[in-house]
């Protein structure tokens, strides 16, 4: 049996299913393709929205815990002795279903078909479907591959699921563990470490890099990493892990990178938070001759076409660049639009990070370091939060907000947060980078007090005329 469409996503990420909606309402007969029997792909199912809704159910509670006193409220400790860890799990659940329901919704609403099963090229512009009920050839004049990423699992440590596990077992773990070792100090590493470490596990971090998160600012990596120390975890910083001993227990073996010091870790579950890797194989794409380049990323040219087909596109974690969820989506709605005949662009300097410990940290645009790297002459303003009266009354101080301009022009070139929301307060930073806007206008537009987004005006100031009200 053999089905036609004007477009074929294959994948249901953020990605794939952006891509599908946006193509349906723009008049297109579209389908959509997930090996998996639900929609949603990694973010959804076993990534961002689990670990955010344990992010944020454990960071009310630590938070609570840590203030109480401080703020007049009487509560015992007893109420903090048990976690109900099925209630977490079962709330956690909850939050995928609705989401995974809103999804299918939009599939219906906007008349997407959806197909269940493991794509295959089997030409330029057909592709086999195996499921378990049938066979099926779907024809498409555009093919969008939106397949996402998997953990990277380094050769040294073996995957058991259990003592030894990725961020997909972590976030199903059926206990606490006691010992908690993270192979990364990145985004998934401290996300995930700081969730265990709140629901009571000693959380032991070993990172190859002389510093955490070494994607972002120099300064918001030791602002975080002295924060986290403070909450309980340890870090192993510029070590590397040699040999892995043990079945029950685990004796991580560390070699310090500088030193060549040897020292070890005993934990009783190791998670491997090394990064992640294409999901390209089993695709098919070595029939239809689709380029991919040394680590297994699909080659796209600047209209996000592979070669040597320009109707078949790739978008998202399966390219390469910041595996992000709203970087596919912007992807998405991109090729779409030039399918149409439009002309998009996307800023790929004004596409925001963020990490979800707490205290956050968002950055956009360029850092300091990647100033003096380009020789571009800039300023820089940093205001702390400590000195931002909704900070205070929120008893939320810690961090800053660093401004990084243009020193001749003035015109912003980054802004980074580590502190209380920062996932939201840089939403106004992309639009104002977005825009060009320089750290005058920043310093100049009315901001609403008290509130946490004043620390952008202040830093705004420091890096404009070197001064500010209140600091």
């Amino acid at each position: 049996m053999s089905l036609q469409f004007d477009v074929v996503v294959i994948g249901s990420g953020p990605g794939g299913y952006t891509a599908a909606i946006k193509a349906a309402q723009s008049g297109f007969k579209t389908a959509i393709i997930e090996k998996y029997k639900v929609l949603g792909g990694t973010c959804l199912q076993v990534g961002c929205i689990p670990a955010k809704t344990y992010l944020s159910t454990t960071e009310l509670m630590a938070s609570f815990h840590h203030k109480a006193k401080d703020m007049g409220l009487n509560v015992s400790d007893a109420l903090f002795k048990e976690i109900d860890f099925k209630t977490l799990q079962k709330r956690v659940s909850d939050v995928v279903l609705k989401s995974e329901n809103g999804i299918n919704y939009l599939m219906k609403k906007n008349g997407v078909e959806v197909f269940c099963g493991h794509a295959t090229f089997v030409d330029a512009h057909t592709l086999a479907l195996a499921n378990q009920e049938k066979e099926l050839e779907i024809k498409a004049k555009y093919i969008i591959i939106a397949t996402g990423s998997k953990p990277l699992i380094p050769e040294l440590y073996k995957l058991d699921g259990e003592r030894v596990i990725s961020s997909t077992e972590a976030l199903k773990l059926s206990k606490i563990p006691k010992r908690l070792g993270v192979i990364g100090g990145g985004a998934i590493g401290l996300e995930l470490g700081s969730v265990f470490s709140r629901l009571g596990s000693s959380v032991s971090v070993i990172e190859y890099s002389p510093r955490i998160i070494m994607a972002y600012d120099e300064e918001m990596s030791k602002t975080l990493a002295s924060s986290l120390k403070k909450q309980g975890l340890k870090f192993f910083i510029n070590s590397e892990c040699i040999e892995v001993e043990g079945k029950q227990e685990l004796k991580l073996t560390l070699k310090n990178r500088t030193s060549g010091e040897i020292s070890s870790v005993e934990v009783d579950t190791l998670l491997i938070a090394t990064g992640r890797r294409p999901y390209t194989e089993g695709l098919g794409l070595e029939k239809v001759g689709v380029k991919l380049n040394a680590r297994k990323f699909i080659e796209v040219d600047s209209e996000l076409r592979t070669f040597p087909h320009p109707h078949i596109y790739a978008i998202g974690d399966v390219i390469g660049g910041s595996m992000l969820a709203h970087k596919a989506e912007e992807e998405a709605i991109a090729v779409i639009e030039r399918m149409k005949g439009e002309k998009p662009h996307i800023n790929y300097d004004a596409i925001p990070g963020v990490i979800y410990t707490w205290p956050e940290v968002a950055s956009v645009g360029l850092r300091e370091e990647d100033a003096k790297a380009k020789n571009i002459p800039y300023k820089v303003g940093i205001f702390p939060f400590s000195a931002n009266a909704r900070g205070r009354i929120h008893a939320e101080t810690e961090g800053v907000c660093k401004v990084v301009t243009h020193k001749e022009s003035d015109q912003l070139l980054g802004v980074h947060y580590v502190g209380p929301h920062a996932s939201e307060l840089i939403a106004s930073a992309v639009i104002a980078l977005e825009f060009k806007a320089s750290a005058e206008d920043l310093a100049r537009v009315c901001y609403p007090h008290p509130t946490l987004s004043e620390v952008l005006r202040e830093a705004s100031s420091l890096a404009f005329r070197g001064k500010t009200i209140n600091y």
